[in-house]
């Protein structure tokens, strides 16, 4: 859980602000803090045959902003603004074949919408994967992603002038 965190704090930052989608966020679980944990259907994509590239989003309760403040506290980081914790939203990548997931950016949001924090992974940055320890929340959301079916790609239609054949 502390390498979780202490990624989640390392390696955020807004990828959500390219995407000019609408998201559908499915509910896949809550914690046993109450936070409630959801992905984005429309964000996912598959960059290969084993990953899973998704958005995901945890809604915080009242225990788990405290929680959250806590580790940040016990890290030595600053809790300015945490007090008023929405939600935090994060693009990640898991690999359904080794169990390994990858946070690739997050965005920490108070209550009225506004970034706390955010941050992520630069460009020629090395990407870091850490495994899916059996029962984490992580491991939840392998156990969802990784058994949907892959979005069929679609082909265009091409379409003619009158005249061609």
């Amino acid at each position: 859980m502390k390498t979780l965190s202490v990624i989640l704090i390392l390696f955020g930052n807004c990828l959500f602000c390219a995407e000019a989608h609408a998201a559908d966020w499915v509910y896949y679980g809550t914690d046993t803090l109450k936070n409630y944990r959801f992905y984005d259907r429309e964000s996912i994509s598959y960059p290969s045959k084993d990953i899973v590239r998704v958005s995901k989003k945890d809604v915080y309760s009242e225990d788990g902003i405290k929680d959250y403040m806590a580790q940040r506290a016990r890290n030595k980081l600053s809790t300015y603004g945490y007090e008023d914790l929405s939600h935090v939203q994060c693009k990640e990548e898991l690999n359904c074949k080794t169990r390994e997931y990858s946070i690739l950016a997050c965005s920490i949001y108070d209550k009225s919408g506004s970034v706390i924090e955010s941050q992520s992974v630069t460009k020629g940055q090395q990407q870091t994967w850490e495994p899916i320890l059996p029962g984490s929340e992580v491991d939840a959301f392998h156990k969802v992603l990784c058994k949907l079916p892959p979005k069929k790609t679609q082909k265009k239609k091409s379409v003619g002038t009158k005249g061609e054949k």
